[in-house]
């Protein structure tokens, strides 16, 4: 189980999803289920948006780039 979450998060579409998600200050999971069944959650804070969006030099600021 854990390692079809690793092989999911080390995808390209996946990668980027997490990086937009990251961008918007918000949290994405991965979970395999025994069925064979995966669950993809997102959550993404409203103050993301409301507090002056993205701006690229800022973000860097904040990841320490």
């Amino acid at each position: 189980r854990r390692e079809v979450e690793e092989q999911a998060m080390n995808t390209f579409g996946m990668k980027g999803m997490q990086e937009r998600v990251r961008i918007l200050r918000g949290e994405m999971t991965i979970a395999a289920e025994p069925s064979g069944g995966t669950t993809l959650s997102i959550t993404i804070p409203l103050t993301a948006r409301t507090t002056g969006g993205y701006n690229e030099e800022n973000e860097k600021a904040r990841i320490g780039r």
